[in-house]
């Protein structure tokens, strides 16, 4: 009988081991997925800190992930996350595509930056590959995510455009995107690049809505906006981008329909555009004040 004991209770150490060993290596790879496809797929280095998969299942946590900027521009990276939890069985992480109940990412922040005529986000969604990349032994990771809610954001912009301060920041309410991967134009999910690209847009979207910037930089921002929703398949994306236009005063919607009409030409020289396009508007400011 003590022999028995003794052998029933090596076989739980052992399953326990094997167990944590599984475990760790799952973490491993959920880490190192996420690493390799966002890197691929946006074209610019992403690093994730650490992923850690739940002992009970059910959740996910991840922590320290950083995107590049696109080469051309000053920061070292556009996005960053201390902290993001996800809810997701183990059977989803799996399955093709992943279904992700809940996706909250806590205090991100990200960098606006305009620079030879076109911002950033702009400039990472162009870089995207159009062909998408293939993981060994399977077909790139793509995610339908029920409710994917962004908490305690904040926006750096830089406008890099002449007489304006260097860098707004904006601290935006909370933006919570609904349905990621099964909107009109989504096919089996959405890729890594696009549910990034999808938060990008959504930060900046409510950063343009701030008063505390000026309608000169809201302006270019929300044609930039316009352009990059329009090729993303949400529509709750495309109100928040088309929010962003109503708000402006009528000089410098106007702008940004011209820019829309000509976006080579406006964002080849955005200073001249302000200039000529808001020249009006400068002077309507001015007044008000006297």
């Amino acid at each position: 009988m003590k022999f028995l004991k003794w052998g029933v209770l090596a076989v739980v150490v052992l399953v326990v081991a094997a167990l944590l060993i599984g475990w760790i290596n799952l973490n491993g790879i959920v880490r190192r997925t996420v690493e390799t496809q966002g890197t691929k797929q946006l074209d610019v280095k992403t690093t994730l800190g650490g992923a850690s998969v739940s002992l009970f299942g059910g959740s996910l946590g991840l922590k320290d992930l950083e995107i590049a900027s696109p080469p051309g521009y000053a920061a070292p990276q556009m996005l960053s996350l201390g902290k993001g939890h996800v809810a997701v069985s183990y059977g989803q992480l799996r399955q093709q595509p992943v279904h992700v109940q809940t996706i909250e990412l806590n205090a991100p922040k990200l960098v606006i930056e305009q620079s030879g005529g076109k911002f950033n986000f702009q400039a990472l969604m162009d870089r995207s590959s159009s062909a998408e990349p293939k993981p060994e032994g399977g077909e790139p990771m793509r995610l339908i995510i029920d409710s994917l809610r962004i908490d305690g954001a904040v926006v750096s912009l830089r406008p890099g455009l002449p007489t304006f301060p260097e860098q707004y920041d904006v601290r935006i309410p909370t933006v919570e995107l609904q349905n990621v991967g099964t909107g009109e134009g989504a096919q089996n999910g959405a890729a890594l690049k696009e549910v990034v690209m999808q938060v990008i847009t959504a930060m900046a979207a409510q950063a343009a809505n701030s008063d505390r910037l000026p309608p000169e930089v809201r302006a270019l921002l929300a044609g930039d906006l316009k352009q990059v929703a329009g090729k993303l398949a949400n529509e709750q994306l495309k109100r928040l981008t088309d929010q962003v236009q109503k708000k402006l005063p009528g000089e410098a919607g106007q702008m940004v329909g011209d820019i829309l009409k000509n976006p080579q030409q406006a964002t080849s020289n955005p200073s001249q555009t302000v200039e000529k396009g808001l020249g009006g508007l400068l002077e309507q400011t001015q007044k008000k004040k006297k």
